[in-house]
C-alpha cells in the first residue's frame, strides 16, 4: 500500500466513524426528548463523562435553560 492509499483509507474510516457517532447521537437525542429534568439529571449521574448519552442529556438541559454550573453542581 502506498502512503496515499493509507491516507485515503484512514480518512474513509474517520468519516465512517463520524457518521456512526452522529447517528447514535441522533438516536439518543430522540430517546431523551420526553425525559423530565429530574430524569436527565439522573442519567447524567449514571454515565461516565464521555458517554454520548450523558452528553445528549447535558445538551438537552442547556436547551431547557440550565447553565453548566447548575448541571454539574447537582
Amino acid at each position: 500500500m502506498t502512503k496515499e492509499q493509507i491516507t485515503k483509507s484512514l480518512v474513509n474510516l474517520a468519516l465512517i466513524g463520524c457518521q456512526r457517532l452522529n447517528k447514535q447521537y441522533q438516536q439518543y437525542s430522540k430517546e431523551i426528548e420526553e425525559f423530565t429534568d429530574h430524569e436527565l439529571f439522573e442519567l447524567i449521574s449514571q454515565h461516565p463523562t464521555i458517554h454520548l448519552k450523558r452528553i445528549s442529556a447535558i445538551v438537552k438541559l442547556i436547551q431547557r435553560g440550565y447553565l453548566l454550573k447548575e448541571i454539574f453542581d447537582t
